[in-house]
């Protein structure tokens, strides 16, 4: 039982900005009303989230965890080799402060599910928080003057030839149409989609390096099929700017990016319109699940972890999820927050070509494509697969020429990084 007569103190680290630290402090507030006897303090450990993740590695050793912290599933797998994350089993399921089936159920199966991503045996160890996805934004007025019509939901040829279609308009020649931000996420999409091996857990528990396979360097060939045509480029090659300023600068007419980010794709000068993001195989769609969740480290006693909980949940009950989501711009992680009377309003109260227009439409397309979130394993080297896979993309794409068996040399060399 947790004592509410005794005095209780817990951090809670991140790396949100002004303003939705300015949202953080009011939720704080109102369950400070709840539980008076509960203290919670919020702290900008870092300002992204490696450097947030550097903050919390370094104090781990000498035990100067944070309660709780924001962070994705990597960095969690990379705290939990010590053995330091807490297990939210025993929480969820007890009867005084846990949920119900019906309250469990009403999470979006996939953010609740990616807490379970850890383990072939189904550990939670995350609650969902701020939860996006990927989204294909384009300039809709681009498309409108031009006769081009975006499918619901595209596929990479279709892209490509909405692509071709846009360098034949006179003065577009030299344009790269299409922009993907991120080269990882668009590598372990585009291998979920095609279900080509990256990685995952064996039976007996470990987990397995799989992404050193001749579909997945033919996936990618394709891509530097695309960017060879002049069709595609990604953020790195441009110098790591985000796509969503070419987006807005009338550079490139397609951005993929994460919904996290909508109000950075919209423009004052044209009409910005969300579809899903590029699909390999219509019977197999998938969209890769982001953005950070809420984990619990081991500190203290009972009575702070059992605090830490009781925020941990406040923060995710519909009303909260519902505030940070029409004001953050990321997914509710309630399937209920779509119908409070604060989405009802907010989502009846906008205007067409406005900010708050895309980050509707974004919440909305994730909301849609839900049943095709996919979260990939993670463990203490999930993230070295990460960045190596996204770094084969940049390397192979960037070559002036390479061939099958340079190919073949650079997945070997990033696999080996991996694993030894």
């Amino acid at each position: 039982m947790f004592d509410t007569s005794k005095p209780v103190n817990i951090t809670f680290w991140h790396r949100m900005g002004a303003v939705n630290q300015g949202l953080l402090e009011g939720y704080i507030a109102e369950f400070k009303k709840e539980y008076p006897n509960i203290t919670v303090t919020q702290s900008q450990a870092g300002n992204n989230y490696d450097t947030l993740q550097t903050a919390v590695m370094t104090v781990l050793p000498v035990n100067g965890q944070p309660n709780l912290v924001e962070a994705y599933g990597d960095h969690v797998a990379g705290y939990n080799g010590s053995g330091s994350i807490v297990p939210l089993d025993k929480f969820i399921s007890n009867r005084n402060f846990g949920y119900s089936q019906a309250e469990i159920d009403d999470f979006i199966p996939g953010f609740w599910n990616e807490g379970k991503a850890f383990d072939n045996i189904g550990t939670m160890y995350t609650m969902p928080f701020s939860k996006s996805t990927e989204a294909l934004y384009y300039n809709k007025t681009f498309f409108d003057t031009h006769g081009l019509e975006m499918p619901a939901t595209p596929t990479w040829d279709d892209l490509a030839n909405l692509a071709r279609a846009i360098k034949r308009i006179p003065g577009h020649e030299n344009s790269y149409p299409l922009g993907y931000d991120s080269e990882a996420n668009m590598y372990i999409t585009g291998s979920e989609q095609k279900k080509i091996p990256y990685t995952s857990f064996k039976e007996n528990g470990s987990y397995s390096v799989d992404f050193n396979n001749q579909a997945a360097m033919d996936m990618v060939k394709y891509w530097r099929g695309l960017t060879q045509e002049g069709l595609l480029t990604t953020s790195q090659l441009n110098g790591d700017v985000y796509t969503s300023d070419l987006l807005k600068n009338e550079t490139l007419f397609m951005a993929v990016g994460s919904t996290g980010g909508a109000r950075y794709n919209f423009s004052a000068t044209f009409e910005t319109a969300v579809a899903p993001a590029p699909q390999f195989d219509l019977n197999n769609k998938k969209i890769i699940q982001q953005g950070p969740n809420i984990t619990m480290f081991k500190k203290g006693g009972k009575q702070e972890m059992i605090a830490s909980w009781l925020f941990m949940k406040f923060l995710t009950e519909p009303k909260q999820t519902t505030d940070w989501g029409t004001k953050s711009g990321y997914a509710p992680v309630r399937l209920s927050a779509y119908d409070t009377e604060t989405y009802v309003n907010w989502k009846n109260a906008i205007q067409p070509r406005t900010e708050q227009k895309v980050f509707l439409d974004s919440i909305e397309m994730a909301r849609a494509q839900a049943e095709n979130f996919f979260v990939s394993p993670a463990f203490p080297r999930s993230s070295k697969c990460r960045a190596e896979v996204g770094g084969l993309v940049v390397e192979i794409l960037r070559a002036a020429e390479i061939t099958d068996a340079k190919i073949k040399e650079l997945f070997q060399a990033a696999y080996d990084r991996v694993m030894y």
